[in-house]
């Protein structure tokens, strides 16, 4: 009986945690606005460096979102040589743009469109000059 009423508040301290945790990848902005392409927020914002920028309150990180992302979903343009190359960040910060054109519109990764929340999340990321943070 003692292990239960031990276990019990743990449990719900550590489900209490998890929720207040929430997903850390879900997108905080809002996607598509910045004009009617969204592309037009990107002209003019010099990038580089990180901060903020974009339709949100942070651009999304080069580092420890769009890195992984095109690791996990991009791989032939990233270790197999397919054109556009997405294999460094000056790579892909040339063809941003196309890049997130064809993410939107589902014709890339041609193995399976990205969820919803990747898309927003590279969008988001390009939306504020695709900074390399």
């Amino acid at each position: 009986m003692f292990r239960m009423r031990s276990v019990l508040p743990v449990g719900f301290l550590l489900a209490a945690a998890w929720a207040a945790c929430g997903d850390k990848n879900a997108p905080t902005w809002s996607p598509g606005t910045g004009g009617a392409s969204g592309f037009d927020a990107m002209a003019g914002s010099g990038g580089g460096t990180g901060g903020t920028g974009g339709t949100g309150p942070s651009a999304p990180s080069y580092a420890t979102e769009i890195l992984p992302l095109l690791l996990k979903e991009c791989a032939c343009h990233v270790s197999y040589g397919t054109e556009p190359l997405l294999d460094t960040y000056d790579n892909l910060k040339l063809s941003a743009e196309a890049s997130d054109k064809s993410i939107q519109d589902g014709t890339m990764p041609t193995s399976a469109p990205l969820s919803d929340g990747d898309k927003a999340l590279f969008h988001a990321w390009v939306v504020a000059g695709a900074p390399n943070n």
